[in-house]
C-alpha cells in the first residue's frame, strides 16, 4: 500500500426491518451459519439481546440481533474471504429471520499507518501531511494556541440511486490518530475446555492456535483513514446484491487511499 498505509479492518453492517423473529430463531440461525460458513466459525455467545460468532483464523466476528448485523474482519485481512463469508452471513440471517428489507447497508474500510510508542508528534505530522485538513489562523486564535491533535470527517452524497435502485448513496471519509493496544488472544475459556467440545469445534480451535502465529503486531500509534460506502434509507432484499455492493465499496476505498497517499506531503 502506498506511503506505508496497510489495510486494517473491513466491515459490513445493515439494519433489519421487522427482524423480530430473532428471539424465536437465534439458535436456528447459528446452526444454519455453522453449516454454511467455513468450519473455523465458533458460536461465542447467544442471548435474548444478541448472538455472536467468531472465526479467529480469518480474523472475523459477527454480531447480530433483531435490529441488524455487523460483520468485521481485522488482523489477517483477506478481502475475498470477507466478501464470501459476509454475503453468506447476510443471506442466511435474512432467510432465517424472514427479513425482506434492509436499512442503511454499509461497507467500512480502515487503513492505518503505524508509529512507535512515544511518536505522537510524528503521527500527528503524518496526518497533517495528508493534506486533507488544515488549521486556519482564526481557529488558532479561538483556542489560544496551535492545535496539537487533529481529526477530520466528511460525508458527501455520491448519487440518488445505486444501480437500478432509487436510494441515496453517501460516502464518508474520516482520519485521526489512534492509540491502541495489542489484540487479545483467542478466548481462553474455549481453549481450556477444548477436550469437552465436539470434533468440529476442536478442529477449529487447533486452527485458531495456528492463526495466532500469523497475527501481525498492532502499532501503539497509527494514523487511521476510514472510508465508508453507505446506502441511506430502505432497500428491498431482492434489490440488494451483496457481492456487488461489497466489491464496489472495496474498489472505491482502495482507489481513494491510493489518491490520498499519492498527494501526501513527504516527511
Amino acid at each position: 500500500m502506498p506511503s506505508g498505509f496497510i489495510l486494517h479492518e473491513l466491515r459490513l453492517s445493515a439494519r433489519f426491518v421487522r427482524g423480530y423473529r430473532y428471539l424465536d430463531r437465534a439458535g436456528e440461525a447459528l446452526v444454519r451459519l455453522e453449516d454454511v460458513l467455513e468450519k473455523e466459525w465458533l458460536p461465542a455467545e447467544i442471548s435474548p439481546k444478541s448472538g455472536t460468532m467468531r472465526n479467529d483464523l480469518l480474523g472475523m466476528q459477527l454480531v447480530f440481533n433483531s435490529e441488524g448485523l455487523n460483520v468485521t474482519q481485522e488482523g489477517v485481512l483477506s478481502p475475498p474471504h470477507f466478501l464470501d463469508q459476509a454475503c453468506k452471513i447476510l443471506d442466511v440471517l435474512a432467510s432465517v429471520l424472514e427479513v425482506d428489507t434492509f436499512i442503511a447497508p454499509a461497507v467500512g474500510v480502515e487503513y492505518q499507518k503505524g508509529f512507535d510508542a512515544g511518536q505522537e508528534e510524528q503521527a500527528e505530522a503524518g496526518l497533517r501531511n495528508l493534506g486533507l485538513v488544515s488549521v486556519s489562523e482564526r481557529v488558532a486564535q479561538i483556542v489560544g494556541a496551535t492545535p496539537q491533535a487533529l481529526t477530520y470527517a466528511m460525508i458527501h452524497r455520491a448519487g440518488d440511486r445505486w444501480g437500478e435502485v432509487r436510494v441515496e448513496n453517501t460516502r464518508r471519509l474520516a482520519v485521526q490518530v489512534l492509540r491502541q493496544a495489542r489484540r487479545e488472544s483467542p478466548d481462553q475459556r474455549l481453549l481450556t475446555r477444548a477436550k469437552l467440545l465436539p470434533e468440529k469445534q476442536r478442529d477449529a480451535l487447533t486452527a485458531v492456535l495456528a492463526a495466532k502465529k500469523m497475527m501481525p503486531d498492532v502499532s501503539p500509534l497509527a494514523v487511521q483513514v476510514e472510508l465508508e460506502n453507505r446506502l441511506e434509507g430502505e432497500i428491498a432484499r431482492s434489490d440488494f446484491p451483496c457481492f456487488d455492493f461489497i466489491t464496489e465499496s472495496l474498489a472505491w476505498a482502495k482507489d481513494s487511499i491510493g489518491r490520498i497517499a499519492q498527494h501526501a506531503t513527504p516527511g
